[in-house]
């Protein structure tokens, strides 16, 4: 039962980030879009954006609770909406990689 609580809490707190990446993006303020995906990242996965933006998804797949990256994956495909309505292609490449690969990590029951 508490296990399950964890699980909805987490759900709930980042569905929430990712309303406000969303919101941002839809009001033109892509950039801070971007700010709140970060602060999201660096709270799911106890780093900030560029340090997990170098690690391989298998890293990242190993250091963290499986329901972390199930949530991690959705964050980062928000983050990789608002870094390309900001202009950093780059950035949102990134992000979209890694999610798509942590994805694959996790196999056909991330869902």
């Amino acid at each position: 039962m508490l296990r399950r609580d964890y699980l909805e809490r987490l759900i709930e707190q980042f569905a929430a980030a990712i309303a406000k990446v969303a919101a941002r993006v839809q009001e033109g303020r892509a950039g801070e879009g971007v700010r709140e995906a970060d602060k999201a990242i660096a709270s799911l996965a106890s780093m900030p954006w560029p340090m997990l933006a170098r690690l391989e998804a298998s890293t990242v797949s190993s250091l963290l609770e499986r329901e972390r990256v199930r949530v991690l994956v959705d964050v980062l495909s928000a983050r990789a909406v608002a870094a390309r309505a900001a202009g950093d292609e780059a950035g949102a490449t990134r992000a979209a990689t890694l999610s798509s690969e942590l994805r694959a990590c996790l196999g056909d029951d991330s869902r």
